[in-house]
């Protein structure tokens, strides 16, 4: 973030709004924000390889609905993640103070707290599971849905799809596969 920080500064010396620079759809510092985040929800990890990249937010860990924090560190970069549409949603104005920085999506804490298990099933990790904030945070991004476990098997084809050869068959059905699953994603509006 501190290097994105500085190239948006080149362009904006006095921006003070962080958000409403890397916000603007279709900018360069939209897409270097997108890009920081390797094109994946900070809270799910769902990727725009499954969500067209239109469904996903800018989202600010510490809700700009609270009035404790002066309006500027609410919209400064530390406080700003890219994150899907049902994330975001979910979480809405959110916050816990107890593990603000253990949970950080910016961190590697949120890999600690939320832990996928052997059917790509979002969990709680054992460490957090009796934490009601942490199982609070859970339901309302909606971890525990199926549709995630989907979203982590379209990701993994697409990614196994990428190490394949151009013209091979195997590439060709299971891109074949996923999209079919991925259209069917998407019409039932995961």
């Amino acid at each position: 973030k501190p290097s994105l920080l500085r190239e948006i500064r080149k362009g904006h010396p006095r921006a003070k709004n962080i958000y409403t620079i890397v916000h603007k759809s279709g900018t360069e510092e939209h897409r270097a924000f997108f890009d920081l985040y390797n094109n994946k929800c900070a809270y799910c990890g769902c990727s725009v390889s499954v969500i067209p990249a239109q469904l996903f937010n800018v989202d600010h860990i510490k809700p700009k609905a609270d009035k404790t924090t002066p309006v500027t560190k609410l919209n400064a970069i530390e406080n700003l993640v890219l994150s899907c549409r049902t994330c975001n949603a979910g979480k809405s104005d959110f916050w816990f103070q107890e593990l603000s920085n253990e949970w950080s999506p910016d961190g590697e804490g949120i890999a600690t707290i939320f832990v996928r298990d052997d059917l790509f099933n979002i969990l709680i990790s054992s460490e957090y599971n009796g934490n009601v904030n942490v199982k609070t945070l859970f339901e309302k991004l909606r971890l525990g849905e199926q549709h995630r476990r989907l979203d982590y098997l379209l990701m993994s084809i697409y990614e196994y799809v990428r190490t394949l050869p151009e013209d091979s068959e195997k590439r060709r059905s299971l891109l074949e596969v996923g999209r079919t699953l991925q259209d069917k994603r998407n019409r039932i509006g995961l």
